[in-house]
């Protein structure tokens, strides 16, 4: 928690107008529904998981997507107006391409500063990984009733929507013993201690 609440202040201290930024904001309540609420929701679950392993970790990436759609729902109601009733099982579908595309890019930027010719072939590949997540959201974007119209929320809506959520994930998450507050990818893919 020291270590979000420390990088996000540097990042609004760096630049202030991520404040009001969207993408800033779904990002960070994200992050804040993954480090918080997966430990709690496995917690929860836990005695009610199949021992597989490979059960377990699709489990656990289920669990990463539906804490931080909990976590991003109100705000993109409130902006767009509408809610999707697929979020949860698209994310599952693309999260595996988000590490591989975050490593390509980096390699493409840090490639292409020493010669753009030699970053040729990775950009090629990330053009790939890209297209794959496009293919992907947009196919779940095409399912009919994918998404409802709804009116968007007022902000004192959000305001007591968020109140709500906050209190509600950080008096469970401080119930949990210190190892089971921990949040590592690794834990998570095997959800109990």
């Amino acid at each position: 928690s020291v270590a979000l609440s420390a990088t996000c202040a540097a990042l609004l201290l760096w630049h202030p107008s991520f404040l009001f930024d969207l993408g800033f904001q779904l990002s960070f309540l994200a992050v804040i529904g993954i480090v918080y609420g997966v430990p709690v929701v496995s917690h929860v679950l836990d005695p009610l998981l199949p021992a597989k392993p490979f059960m377990r970790s699709c489990v656990a990436l289920a669990l990463l997507s539906f804490t931080a759609t909990v976590m991003t729902t109100p705000l993109l109601v409130a902006t767009f107006g509408r809610l999707s009733l697929v979020s949860i099982v698209a994310n599952m579908v693309v999260v595996p391409f988000v590490e591989p595309a975050t490593i390509t890019t980096l390699l493409v930027a840090l490639i292409a500063a020493a010669h753009p010719l030699l970053a040729f072939p990775f950009g090629i590949l990330l053009f790939g990984i890209l297209g794959a997540m496009m293919s992907v959201i947009t196919f779940f974007a095409k399912i009919p009733g994918a998404a409802l119209s709804l009116a968007p929320l007022s902000s004192p809506v959000l305001f007591v929507l968020y109140t709500i959520l906050f209190a509600a994930l950080f008096w469970q998450w401080r119930k949990l013993s210190p190892w089971e507050r921990d949040f590592s990818l690794e834990k998570i893919s095997r959800l109990a201690p």
